[in-house]
């Protein structure tokens, strides 16, 4: 635990809302070094002829699938009247309400106990108290048309109240 510790500490220290308080599935980077350390105490056991070539590959395939040389070049650092828009919206859900919301939008929800993908594995359950929609980002795994179609069925959905409108399309349980 001594290796995951920082991780974790700052993950659970970070304000509620903020982006390392939103590290959580596939971003649970304090789980990291720990399979970092199985990986060289298990090249220890695996027959190999080179294993300081392994490490060699092991390093260049890491350094070619990083995400920050390609994100640096894009320059996301400067956030787009929409975006900021959308998580300041956002911020306004309350933490303790069931919400279905588009997969680009669960990783700015962070700390919640009821959080499920719109359009990945919740098909066929019932939405939530809270569902979120936004057009700003990336939309998978929806398009535009399909996101459109799904904003006017939800608005006219006698069940649920709209109470935001664009960029964040926010829908409130009746």
């Amino acid at each position: 635990m001594a290796v995951a510790s920082p991780g974790i500490i700052l993950n659970l220290a970070a304000e509620p809302g903020t982006g390392q308080a939103g590290l959580v599935g596939h971003y649970a980077w304090p789980i990291l070094p720990w399979l970092f350390v199985a990986a060289v105490v298990g090249v220890r056991y695996a027959p190999i002829r080179h294993p300081r070539m392994v490490a060699v590959y092991i390093i260049a395939i890491t350094f070619s699938d990083l995400a920050l040389p390609r994100v640096i070049i894009r320059t996301p650092w400067k956030m787009t009247p929409d975006v900021t828009q959308v998580l300041n919206q956002l911020a306004r859900v309350p933490s303790d309400a069931a919400v279905v919301a588009q997969p680009n939008l669960i990783p700015h929800l962070p700390r919640r106990m009821n959080v499920y993908g719109l359009g990945v594995y919740t098909e066929g359950q019932p939405l939530g108290e809270y569902v979120l929609l936004t057009t700003a980002g990336d939309l998978w795994p929806f398009d535009r048309a399909s996101l459109t179609k799904r904003i006017g069925d939800l608005a006219a959905d006698p069940r649920y109240e709209q109470i935001s409108d664009g960029p964040l399309f926010v829908f409130r349980r009746r």
